[in-house]
């Protein structure tokens, strides 16, 4: 019989899964066994993991529905025979003799419950503490109490500390791993039905102490959380699930009501504000405002949808019902914007803020976050700003997009690698293209979507007619990708606008006689700007 079973479940993403068993089992020593087990898992990593499944040193249990990782755990516990059983995430990768130490600790303290050292980073090579153990304390008193939860050693150097942390008793661990004996995890409401987002964790070691037993924490025994790998837009709606506030805030208040505690306000902030950012990563639709019923039966947005200005984009903000903090957000962007690209002209001769603002629009139509809006806003920043040419003022530029809007400027800075080399995209095969996209990160996939806006709004302002630039329209493998990767993230309307005016604007450019190519009409083929009376290109090539 085994000694310990291990049982891996999905944290929050699937592409760290083969990885994650693959280091995992190197590590086991004689009389333990690895149970992966998921529901609704997807066929690429069933077919990945499936060499070891036959190989039998590893079993797969499979739910056809989709669960949480703690309703997993529940389902699970009932088949484990072994004395110990130690819960682990597909994100993470253990050191050389980590469960030894797990057993020993147990054996030694007669801990129900051991939590080994967590390291965070990309890999191994970390040297970043995640926890070294937690503690808990309390506020108020009796009923009106509430708990507040600390990481030791969080973000500390692992290296300066390690010489120094000892074997000693805890409040909890986190179920990145998690050590328990196995009468323990079958005792009733270890895995409580009503606690299965956040604090699930917490809950077992309150568990553990009210049947007079405890928690320990063991430095030997070292593991480490990847959590900085790229979110990929195939792991985004999984990803955007797991980290629903609504779900979190459920699993608080069920929490505070199995043990008699009361939410004081700032108690659970530190949670919260863990799950917003992580729903903020992959999120790509607005939550916030509201999408017109109109709007529902609209095949495809018109260039009269299109915004000229900031008060006509303020009004759509509005009628889409984004919050004022959102509204004053993009408002700032829009500034930024008009301030850096003062004096800069597109081909049809407007300014080229109004090209920002249409794109932005485009975006805000089509019910995207405020974060993706404001990269629409900035998206020509880093490449067209009038003084492009003064390293100095471009590094001014990155930091002023950095400073007012960070999540929208990684989008940004991916959106001025891609938009020149992507016009001319080498793959015609969709199988092909579909590859490419589920490989993208999500925000690869958020800076896609702006090259969406930003072609929609050449097409819909007449920009390209007046240019007749047909050697700079983009071919039908760009078209293809964009497509792909709006459908990929279920925006089938803003996909269909696209596929629809880029065939009528095609049409029509086929029709124009193309303006012949020399110095006396630059002004119709690149952006520019004026140098007092002189007027130039800004930059060699348009954006």
């Amino acid at each position: 019989m085994e000694r310990v079973t291990l049982i891996m479940t999905v944290r929050e993403r699937y592409e760290t899964t083969l990885r994650s068993i693959i280091e995992t089992l190197k590590t086991l020593p004689p009389g333990c066994k690895l149970i992966f087990a998921d529901g609704a898992t997807p066929k690429y990593v069933r077919e990945q993991i499936k060499p070891y499944n036959k190989e039998g040193v590893l079993e797969a249990i499979y739910f056809k529905t989709r669960k949480w990782p703690n309703q997993i755990r529940k389902r699970v516990i009932g088949r484990i025979k072994s004395k110990y059983v130690i819960f682990i995430d597909n994100d993470v990768i253990p050191s050389e003799g980590w469960i030894e130490h797990l057993i020993d600790c147990a054996e030694v303290t007669s801990a129900a419950i051991v939590a080994p050292l967590y390291l965070i980073g990309r890999d191994p090579s970390t040297d970043t503490i995640h926890m070294a153990g937690g503690r808990l304390s309390y506020q108020g008193l009796g009923h009106t109490r509430s708990l507040y939860e600390e990481h030791r050693l969080s973000n500390s150097s692992f290296s300066k500390h390690a010489p120094h942390l000892l074997r000693e008793e805890v409040d909890f661990g986190e179920h990145h791993c998690l050590f328990m004996r196995t009468k323990f995890a079958k005792t009733v409401d270890v895995f409580f039905d009503g606690i299965y987002a956040v604090h699930e964790h917490i809950h077992a070691s309150l568990m553990a102490k009210k049947h007079g037993m405890a928690t320990y924490f063991e430095p030997k025994s070292v593991v480490t959380y990847c959590a900085y790998q790229p979110l990929r837009i195939q792991d985004r709606k999984y990803f955007v699930e797991r980290w629903d506030p609504a779900k979190a805030d459920h699993s608080l208040v069920k929490f505070c009501e199995y043990w008699h505690l009361v939410d004081d306000g700032h108690c659970f902030e530190g949670i919260r504000g863990f799950v917003k950012r992580h729903q903020r990563m992959g999120q790509i639709l607005n939550t916030e405002g509201v999408v017109p019923e109109s709007r529902a039966f609209v095949a495809k947005i018109k260039a009269s949808d299109v915004a000229n200005s900031r008060s006509e984009l303020f009004a759509l903000a509005m009628s889409l019902g984004l919050t004022e903090i959102e509204r004053l957000r993009i408002d700032r962007c829009c500034e930024l914007s008009t301030v850096f690209m003062n004096g800069g002209y597109r081909p049809c001769g407007r300014p080229f803020v109004n090209h920002l603002i249409g794109a932005a629009s485009i975006l805000a139509w089509h019910g995207v976050s405020t974060e993706i809006i404001c990269a629409g806003l900035m998206h020509s920043l880093l490449q067209a700003s009038p003084l492009r040419g003064d390293n100095e003022f471009s590094k001014t530029v990155a930091a002023s997009i950095s400073r007012l809007a960070p999540d929208s400027a990684h989008i940004v800075a991916i959106y001025s690698q891609w938009q020149r080399r992507l016009k001319r995209y080498p793959y015609k095969d969709p199988l092909e293209v579909k590859r490419i996209v589920d490989g993208l990160t999500v925000l690869e996939a958020k800076a896609t979507i702006v090259l969406a806006a930003d072609f929609l709004e050449m097409c819909l302002s007449g920009e390209y007619l007046y240019s007749r630039r047909i050697n700079e329209f983009p071919d039908e493998g760009f078209i293809l990708f964009l497509v792909e990767t709006l459908k990929a993230l279920e925006m089938f309307q803003f996909a269909q606008s696209l596929i629809e005016i880029r065939a009528d604007t095609a049409r029509t450019l086929r029709k124009a006689s193309p303006i012949h190519c020399d110095a006396r009409n630059l002004d119709q083929l690149y952006s520019y700007r004026y140098d007092g009376a002189t007027k130039s290109p800004m930059i060699a090539l348009d954006v």
